[in-house]
């Protein structure tokens, strides 16, 4: 029961940390609610239409564990838009993109960036000087298959998921999959 709590704070702690620099980073507010989490011992899928998987690396004592945040392709969209600073219309029109131009891919690349920005950022402060995330790219992933990255089937991932709104674009599933990081020090 206590690693179920821990792993509930740090994920809270992580979707919060997220949506508060994306925030900054494009000006518009990305609210995050009914966060919950679980271990499973394979990947999760994002159900029902294309996602973006931004990969992230995780430094764990000597060894380098993988995870992802996965975001569905019209709201990664339209991140990545506002980053480019585009007007209301052009974001409306990308947002039905069922794949990205060469400009929107490179953005796309930045939001990762930004995201393993975030959790490097909370993982450091959880579990400091010994371990550390960092970017790996981003791909897509069709719908209701699971992202692709380096992991071991059996092995164990802590899945977070939240109910995410970027406003007016409405409420959408955000999931992040990590390794199983040991308890915080006190």
């Amino acid at each position: 029961m206590q690693a179920a709590l821990s792993d509930l704070a740090f994920v809270q702690d992580l979707f919060q940390r997220i949506a508060t620099d994306l925030e900054l980073t494009v000006g518009q507010e990305l609210s995050i609610a009914e966060v919950r989490t679980e271990r499973c011992t394979a990947r999760v899928a994002g159900r029902d239409r294309i996602h973006v998987s931004f990969r992230v690396a995780f430094q764990v004592g000597d060894e380098v564990l993988h995870g992802c945040v996965l975001l569905p392709l019209p709201e990664a969209l339209t991140i990545a838009s506002y980053l480019l600073m585009l007007s209301s219309e052009e974001v409306a029109a990308i947002r039905e993109l069922s794949a990205p131009d060469g400009t929107m891919k490179e953005a796309l690349l930045e939001i990762g960036n930004f995201v393993a920005g975030s959790i490097d950022a909370v993982v450091r402060k959880w579990f400091p000087k010994r371990h550390a995330a960092n970017a790996e790219g981003c791909q897509g992933v069709r719908p209701n298959v699971r992202p692709a990255f380096p992991f071991r089937e059996g092995s164990e991932l802590v899945v977070g998921r939240a109910r995410a709104c970027l406003e007016p674009f409405g409420e959408f599933e955000l999931i992040v999959m990590l390794p199983p990081l040991e308890p915080p020090l006190e």
